[in-house]
């Protein structure tokens, strides 16, 4: 950077404004006020400025480069936030951590538990403000990232060319024809049946759950907002407002899923049915009176998906959160089924699931549409 003493103030800060920084560090808090900074400013050039405050030339300079340099430290850090379910954060950061080690690159990174919900990262970031956008995010559920603000802003940047046939096939597509949205893996909900409390009386898809014959029986995972969400989305896309109502009559509690694992020990309102990730179960105990029943007409998934800034810079680190070794841990650890195409999900082909759909998530906002949904229910 060359700068000439002679110009004036306002000329120079026109040109390179981390010039403006720097004198107000040294002392020209006037130049705080743009109306005396175009007066003042054009008036007297830099060597004045400087002489006034008895601040030597190369000090001045030395000073510009160490901010222009922080500047660009800061820059270069790669940002990412999120969240991850709970049986995968650790092997995943595990694994992120020997990333890490491996490479040059500078990362800050904010991954929290999904029980946590997103309110934190509402609080730090609004989507209008382009500068509080993470380099890359991870979620599940469709909740602040999917509306039209953000269709702008990033880019998939995985490198998966093609899903798993699980999710690419003639029937559902979680490919992101606008190469936005990456999904790395997804959370399927099924039912938990208590069969003595029904006994014969078993529900076998999500049109006959909100058929009236199971209302006041049914426990919903409420507190967990992304597979909840996902469901509300799921119910209005497939059955319309009517089927919230519906949704709405069947519910008699709001358990954890660990909880609802364990519901027929309870002794107020028992739930016949709960809704829940299909992680949960595999903590079934053999003896339990609790069985699953995967929809016939599809468990509603919620995604887990990454986004990313169109950076170049970013294309490493997003090749690996899309990994096969990632995949593996989504898959096997977590039991939330891989979109990557090298991996067995070891779900049975009968077993399909419910998406909502390309087109329907690109022509509605979800974040609003959740909150109207969720008024209604």
């Amino acid at each position: 950077m060359k700068i000439d003493e002679n110009n004036s103030i306002y000329e120079i800060i026109t040109k390179y404004p981390e010039t403006l920084e720097i004198l107000i560090e040294m002392g020209f808090k006037e130049f705080k006020n743009m109306n005396k900074l175009k007066t003042l400013g054009k008036n007297i050039n830099l060597k004045m400025a400087l002489d006034m405050k008895q601040i030597p030339l190369n000090i001045f300079l030395k000073n510009l480069e160490l901010k222009i340099n922080n500047k660009k430290e800061k820059e270069e850090v790669i940002n990412i936030k999120g969240i991850l379910p709970c049986p995968v954060k650790i092997p995943i950061l595990e694994e992120l951590n020997k990333y890490i080690k491996e490479k040059k690159e500078n990362f800050n990174i904010d991954l929290k538990t999904a029980s946590m919900g997103i309110n934190w990262l509402k609080e730090d970031y609004k989507i209008s403000i382009k500068n509080k956008v993470p380099d890359i995010f991870i979620s599940a559920g469709f909740d602040l990232f999917f509306n039209k603000k953000t269709y702008q802003n990033f880019q998939d940047l995985s490198n998966i060319k093609n899903y798993n046939k699980d999710f690419q096939n003639d029937e559902i597509n979680l490919k992101d024809p606008k190469n936005t949205y990456s999904i790395l893996a997804v959370v399927p909900a099924i039912f938990l049946i208590n069969k003595n409390e029904l006994k014969n009386e078993i529900p076998d898809s999500w049109e006959d759950l909100l058929s009236g014959k199971y209302d006041n029986k049914v426990s919903l995972p409420i507190t967990d907002f992304d597979l909840f969400n996902a469901i509300l989305l799921n119910i209005h896309k497939k059955f319309g407002e009517e089927g919230i109502e519906s949704l709405k009559k069947t519910l008699i509690s709001n358990l954890h899923p660990s909880q609802m694992v364990q519901s027929y020990k309870t002794k107020l309102n028992k739930p016949a049915i709960t809704i829940m990730p299909y992680f949960f179960t595999k903590t079934i105990n053999k003896n339990s009176p609790m069985i699953p029943i995967w929809p016939k007409d599809g468990a509603i998934i919620s995604p887990i998906f990454m986004i990313n800034k169109n950076n170049n810079k970013l294309k490493n680190i997003s090749e690996f959160f899309a990994s096969k070794k990632i995949g593996k841990i989504f898959s096997y650890n977590g039991k939330f089924p891989s979109t990557h195409p090298d991996i067995d999900n070891m779900i049975t082909k009968d077993n399909k699931y419910l998406w909502l759909g390309w087109d329907y998530i690109y022509n509605n906002d979800l974040s609003e549409l959740i909150k109207k949904l969720k008024n209604i229910f």
